[in-house]
């Protein structure tokens, strides 16, 4: 149950930094933000790839 719990408490306000950004993604922005935004995208969806991993490890 604290797994679920931990793991509900940490995607939600990723998930929603990650929709965020991809809406970002969508609009046209200054030389040098839509990077910046790119890579907050990718390090956002590296860590729940790699949460994803562990939280698979920690459950067996």
């Amino acid at each position: 149950m604290f797994l679920a719990t931990v793991s509900h408490e940490l995607r939600t306000p990723l998930y929603g930094i990650i929709g965020n950004l991809d809406l970002l993604q969508t609009k046209e922005l200054p030389k040098g933000v839509d990077r910046l935004v790119t890579a907050m995208n990718n390090s956002s969806s590296l860590f729940v790839e790699n949460y994803q991993r562990y939280s698979r490890f920690l459950e067996d």
